[in-house]
């Protein structure tokens, strides 16, 4: 992600996607523990089966990109 943004702001965007990822690292375990204990040992089961499901929607919903359209954001910026 970093790499697509301009030569001048790709640290500020490599450090919000690092803050972002260690924000979620720290609250998933906590938001599973309370999933678990709200749904029981069927809770990973569920989990998966609405993940999956959001996961194929999206799959089948996605359209493929113009042939025309620019591959990258620096080759959008260069034309």
């Amino acid at each position: 992600m970093s790499t697509s943004a301009g030569d001048d702001e790709q640290g500020k965007v490599a450090g919000a996607l690092q803050a972002v990822n260690s924000g979620v690292q720290m609250l998933a375990p906590l938001l599973a523990g309370v999933l678990y204990a709200a749904l029981g040992h069927a809770s990973p089961y569920l989990i998966g089966i609405v993940l999956a499901t959001a996961a194929l929607v999206m799959f089948f919903r996605l359209r493929p990109a113009p042939a025309s359209a620019p591959e990258t954001v620096r080759e959008a910026q260069n034309a």
